[in-house]
């Protein structure tokens, strides 16, 4: 019996030890010593020209609708058809709004004729002033209703606000359809504009900054690689994305040469001028994200007792294997290049040759 009992307890000894023998090789600790590859951040260098990916869209874009609802009696328009300003998008069954105006009117015209006897009866006194003030209060009244059914009446007609292309047909003919219902979405591709996401440090540049440097701004395409295009800034928002920190600037196309440019492509901008931002570049190992998630982008910065810290940076572009650091580091700062994440706070290290792996 107690053999037995020996038996069914060796496993569960077994897992303790392993269990035991775990936790002795758990991570790393605040006095543990851990050899690091690292690098000595160096002088700055001058960026004169920054890339950013952009969008093309139209300046003039627009989801037509309806401001009645109704059913669809006409929609002569097609994806990708060309329409003039002034143009018939769509329209809808017009008999019930029809009957309601024609109602309008009538209802006004007793109610003006009735004003009309009033004025010279109460020339007379032969009617009391409540009386002729309640009669021009309903004149007022279906003339008001006049004018909304005659708006209603107009609203079951759709057309073009501007000159541009079809984009996007949302709707079938002869469905039911609600007021401000999308019914196609009208682009005016004769002018078009890119949208890129430029960081705080271009938004910031003062005005003297500026003039003496100013801004280059070009764009090319994807499927035209050969092609520059000149842009200017048409808009740019004053609130930064809460998640990217960054400014979204709309540019405009100077030039199009004649190109079949669409909404929806793609392009690389590019902006220069002498007037441009000194970055630190470090090995893209070197930064990751903030475990507490308090700050976008952290190294390890190591002090002069060989002990690691964690560091806030603001990052740029990348650069192959490297990354730009907009801000955080100084020149001859040490930072860890590999093993990032098997590291803690105030922990010493042992700082291995280039040539060398932890």
């Amino acid at each position: 019996m107690k053999r037995l009992l020996m038996l069914c307890l060796l496993p569960g000894l077994v897992l303790l030890a392993g269990c035991e023998s775990q936790q002795q090789q758990d991570p790393e600790t605040e006095n543990s010593i851990r050899p690091v590859k690292y690098t000595t951040v160096s002088e700055p260098t001058l960026l004169t020209q920054r890339e950013f990916p952009g969008v093309l869209q139209a300046k003039d874009r627009v989801d037509l609708s309806f401001q009645v609802s109704g059913k669809l009696k006409k929609l002569p328009i097609k994806e990708g058809q060309i329409v003039q300003k002034g143009d018939l998008i769509g329209q809808l069954d017009q008999r019930d709004y029809q009957a309601k105006y024609d109602s309008a009117v009538a209802d006004f015209e007793n109610a003006q004729a009735d004003y009309e006897r009033a004025k010279k009866l109460i020339q007379k006194e032969f009617i009391s002033q409540s009386d002729f003030d309640k009669l021009r209060a309903k004149k007022d009244m279906t003339d008001a209703n006049v004018r909304l059914a005659k708006k209603a009446l107009e609203d079951t007609v759709l057309k073009a606000p501007f000159s541009g292309t079809i984009a996007k047909q949302y709707v079938r003919n002869f469905t039911d359809v609600q007021a401000k219902e999308p019914i196609a979405s009208l682009q005016n591709n004769d002018e078009l504009e890119i949208v890129v996401s430029v960081p705080e440090y271009l938004m910031v540049m003062n005005d003297e900054d500026k003039r003496q440097g100013g801004f280059d701004l070009k764009a090319v395409f994807q499927n035209i690689p050969k092609e520059t295009f000149d842009l200017k800034v048409n808009e740019f928002a004053t609130e930064a994305d809460s998640s990217t920190r960054t400014y979204k600037v709309t540019l405009g196309i100077l030039d199009k040469k004649g190109y079949n440019l669409y909404p929806g492509m793609t392009a690389n901008v590019y902006i220069s001028g002498k007037a441009g931002k000194k970055v630190n570049l470090v090995p893209v190992n070197a930064v990751f994200a903030d475990p507490d998630g308090k700050r976008a982008s952290v190294v390890w910065k190591i002090d002069s007792d060989n002990r690691v810290h964690q560091h806030p940076v603001e990052i740029g572009q990348l650069k192959g294997d490297q990354i730009e650091i907009l801000s955080g580091l100084e020149t001859d700062d040490k930072i860890v290049t590999a093993g990032v994440h098997h590291l803690v706070e105030n922990q010493p290290v042992k700082l291995l040759p280039a040539s060398q792996t932890p």
